[in-house]
């Protein structure tokens, strides 16, 4: 099933190389679900990330979703080094993205802003109840 509707997918799992953090059964959750994870409308994409089901307009406007370089995201939140590393990442494939169809010759480390955004809050939790 995977080889056979979900190969290109896989693909960019293995080029980005977070197809080790990808549990064989989640995939195959990924492509016979149709909802997306957020909505519940048609999930014509997969946030490799979050590795969740995603409409469009999630994918492209969701806080859950979201990614940035892990230099913006340390400016942002003010992450240490060591709270930087705890962050899942992977380094895009170069091609053309977005609506504007900006083209993207080398590959750029993403990290989720929202679990930044989760690190970031549960240091200051742990702060105030120091």
């Amino acid at each position: 099933m995977v080889v056979s509707h979900g190969l290109n997918l896989f693909c960019a799992l293995l080029r980005t190389r977070i197809a080790i953090g990808i549990p064989l059964l989640d995939f195959y959750n990924a492509l016979c679900t149709k909802a997306c994870s957020l909505c519940g409308e048609f999930g014509g994409f997969i946030s490799l990330l979050a590795w969740k089901r995603c409409y469009f307009k999630c994918l492209m406007e969701a806080p859950e979703i979201q990614v940035q370089t892990p230099n913006s995201v340390r400016k942002q939140f003010h992450l240490t080094k060591v709270e930087l590393d705890q962050l899942r990442s992977f380094k895009t494939l170069p091609g053309i993205y977005t609506m504007e169809e900006s083209v993207y010759k080398s590959r750029i480390a993403i990290v989720s802003a929202h679990q930044a955004s989760l690190i970031c809050r549960r240091e200051l939790h742990a702060l105030t109840h120091a």
